[in-house]
C-alpha cells in the first residue's frame, strides 16, 4: 500500500501530464472546475483512483 504523500507525488505527476485547457476556450487562473468540459468524468477519475488503489479524496471547490 502506498502513504499518502506517496498517493500525493502520484497524483501531482499525473495532473502534470494533463495539457492546459482553459474552460470554454477563455484565459483563466484556474485550470478546471467541476461542471466544466476539461474535469474528468467519472470513468476517467474510476480509472485514475484505481491506479492509486482508491486513494484519491473528492473534493468540493471552495469557490466557484
Amino acid at each position: 500500500m502506498f502513504s499518502s504523500s506517496q498517493v500525493s507525488f502520484i497524483a501531482l505527476q499525473l495532473l502534470a501530464l494533463l495539457p492546459p485547457t482553459p474552460a470554454n476556450n477563455q484565459t483563466s487562473s484556474c485550470r478546471c472546475i467541476p461542471g466544466d468540459a476539461c474535469w474528468p468524468d467519472h470513468s476517467a477519475r474510476s480509472q485514475l483512483n484505481n491506479t492509486v488503489h482508491g486513494a484519491l479524496i473528492a473534493t468540493t471547490p471552495l469557490a466557484l
